[in-house]
């Protein structure tokens, strides 16, 4: 998960709804790290070393599924920018885990661990999941330039946004 640094105090947390997610409880939101290094895929697509926040989440698996059954886990991002106690929420609607059936698996190509990056979709390759999210999705705001006629800001993503507009 990418977001830019804004304040040397800022932090970025997981949560979702299963126990290990905390359940939805901010309170139990697992706190994120900024990466070691550069995040191979997002440098490549804006053109300068960005790296994302991650973190490792162990999963109690012991839900049994019906044949052809993926096991579905909403989660989303949380931002606290500095010492401000207000938190951003994604104004996206939760993100999905889609963890599929093995057989439904075709292999990977490359060497090294399956990466399942922007997707809904992943499966359990060597006793884990590595799923890469693109961007923090911030709320949405217009700003236009002044006398231009020209509107920036994030995309709209919802009815109410395309209405804001």
């Amino acid at each position: 998960m990418f977001h830019p640094i804004i304040d040397a105090n800022q932090s970025m947390t997981l949560g979702g709804n299963c126990a290990e997610l905390g359940n939805w409880k901010k309170s139990s939101q697992i706190r994120m790290k900024r990466a070691s290094k550069a995040t191979k895929w997002i440098t490549e697509k804006y053109g300068e070393a960005m790296k994302a926040y991650e973190v490792v989440v162990a999963f109690e698996n012991n839900r049994i599924l019906k044949p052809r059954e993926s096991l579905i886990i909403e989660y989303g991002y949380f931002f606290k920018s500095g010492n401000k106690e207000q938190v951003e929420e994604e104004r996206v609607p939760p993100r999905i885990l889609e963890i599929c059936q093995p057989e439904f698996y075709k292999g990977s190509q490359k060497k090294g661990p399956a990466v399942w990056k922007n997707t809904d979709k992943c499966f359990i390759v060597n006793g884990m999941v590595v799923k890469q999210d693109a961007n923090f999705e911030k709320n949405f705001f217009m700003t236009e330039i002044e006398d231009s006629g020209i509107f920036v800001g994030p995309y709209p993503s919802t009815d109410l946004h395309i209405k804001q507009m």
